[in-house]
């Protein structure tokens, strides 16, 4: 009755159409008789100030796998969480009003020594602790009716994942159906792909590979992004990708980072991409440039652009000796190639055949940063 009655304080807070079974066609909401914007947004507001106050006292050297409406996940234990804060506080007083008898504010209520985390409301256990129901929330997937359990069907559908992968979203008819076109409620069947990626809500950090189940498979810790334009750029960007990779494997890892540096490069006015083009090919493209212009290091007495043209070809770049002796005329590009570790080990190759280059300069980086990178 509770959560009723806070979704009747939010009823059309924000505008929307709903349908009419009575007129037979969509219109406006009216707010309830009980909306209330102050008792909504104070609702919601003290159950997030009350998360918050207890995250920010686990201890530096916890982890937070993941955080939602009333609960998270978190290898601290809960001694050692200050509980004696005034939203806490106020909180236990409001609660105790209601259940004078309830307990503490905060309690465990699953355990698991290893655990998958997916994505937000997505998280699966690998390793179960004995006499604990397992951490499962499934994502929004349906297992199917033979699964009898659907722990251990999540787990094993994250590690078997392929962006083709299609699972049930079966639903009934809906309202509008029902009315408009004179249909009986059944169960429309329907199939949706599956999306068990990371939501990219929080920035991907420090890849690293660890065993699931004997599968070696990518793991990372995440920060906030710095604002939020900076996560919608990314996310975007990330749902275009998932179309046809999954995020399973460090060589995934590479290639997400690889798409989406060239994303970046690609808002740069001065170059224009050539289509699927990767950052080191991206490199030498514009390397040759720097030999046209015989800047940064670099000479045409050094070597000549037949002689470059065959180097670069056994490296795998084609790169004609015609448009190499024609580079001097185009316009010199720099701070423009993303770090990734295609263009940093390319830079390598570049220094050692050509000692006096300079390839820091073509980086979208500080070049002590990259020069950190080389050595």
């Amino acid at each position: 009755m509770l959560n009723s009655t806070y979704g009747k304080f939010s009823q059309n807070v924000k505008p929307k159409q709903s349908f009419s079974v009575a007129d037979g066609y969509s219109k406006p909401q009216p707010p309830s008789t009980l909306t209330n914007p102050y008792y909504a947004a104070y609702t919601c507001g003290l159950a997030r100030a009350l998360l918050g106050e207890m995250l920010a006292s686990i201890p530096d050297d916890k982890i937070v796998v993941s955080v939602t409406t009333d609960g998270f996940l978190t290898n601290a234990m809960i001694d050692e969480m200050d509980l004696t804060g005034p939203i806490c506080q106020r909180f236990r007083a409001l609660f105790y009003r209601m259940e004078p008898n309830g307990g503490e504010i905060l309690e465990i209520k699953h355990k698991a020594k290893q655990l998958i985390c997916a994505k937000t409301r997505a998280q699966f256990t690998t390793e179960a602790v004995d006499g604990w129901e397992p951490v499962l929330a499934k994502g929004g997937v349906r297992p199917p009716k033979d699964a009898v359990d659907h722990n251990a069907y999540m787990v094993q559908l994250y590690k078997e994942r392929t962006p083709q992968h299609m699972v049930d979203s079966s639903h009934l008819t809906s309202l509008r159906t029902m009315c408009t076109e004179r249909q009986d409620m059944l169960m429309v069947k329907k199939e949706s792909r599956l999306n068990l990626e990371f939501d990219m809500k929080r920035d991907l950090i420090e890849p690293q590979v660890i065993e699931l189940d004997g599968l070696d498979m990518v793991s990372f810790s995440t920060k906030p992004f710095r604002h939020a334009d900076d996560m919608r750029y990314t996310r975007v960007r990330f749902d275009a990708w998932r179309k046809t990779h999954c995020l399973k494997t460090m060589d995934d890892w590479y290639d997400w980072q690889e798409r989406l540096t060239m994303y970046k490069a690609s808002d740069n006015r001065e170059i224009r991409l050539k289509k699927d083009e990767k950052s080191h090919e991206l490199m030498a493209r514009l390397f040759i440039r720097f030999y046209g212009h015989e800047t940064s290091g670099i000479r045409k007495c050094d070597i000549t652009a037949k002689a470059l043209s065959e180097w670069l070809g056994s490296l795998g770049y084609d790169i004609k000796a015609s448009a190499i002796r024609g580079a001097g005329r185009l316009k010199l590009v720099q701070s423009v190639v993303p770090v990734t570790a295609s263009t940093l080990e390319f830079a390598k190759q570049l220094n050692d055949k050509f000692p006096t280059f300079d390839s820091t300069l073509m980086f979208a980086a500080e070049p002590d940063d990259v020069r950190q990178q080389l050595n």
